[in-house]
């Protein structure tokens, strides 16, 4: 079985930021944890399920691929049984999390309120 603390700690070090509290940020935080069990692949056109527990190994390595954006809904949380055919949630690419983060030029002091999903929480502050 793939280690996931080995690939969250490649995933990590291969983010390319000249940031410090960025780099800190996602070592400290274990993606999986974010992504459900059950995410969803392009397999000939249609969107699959790729279950953790059916290939825990190729899931784990969708989960830190830091390109990878994931799918983790299709067609609103009904597919048909043959699958899906649009992407209706996803889990941004570290890779594209970095670069907004970075753009964002925050400095200790400021407070961050993201809203994605339907979900409000405040992050930390920048420290």
């Amino acid at each position: 079985m793939t280690d996931l603390e080995t690939l969250h700690a490649r995933a990590a070090e291969a983010l390319d930021t000249t940031e410090p509290w960025i780099r800190r940020a996602f070592e400290a935080v274990p993606r999986h944890a974010f992504v459900p069990g059950t995410v969803w692949v392009v397999d000939g056109g249609t969107y699959r399920p790729l279950r953790r527990a059916d290939d825990p190994d190729q899931w784990a390595r969708m989960v830190y691929d830091p390109a990878r954006a994931i799918t983790t809904q299709v067609d609103d949380g009904a597919p048909a049984p043959a699958g899906g055919d649009v992407p209706t949630s996803s889990i941004s690419a570290p890779t594209a999390v970095v670069g907004m983060l970075a753009a964002l030029d925050l400095r200790p002091g400021h407070r961050v309120l993201e809203i994605g999903a339907g979900v409000r929480h405040e992050v930390a502050h920048c420290k």
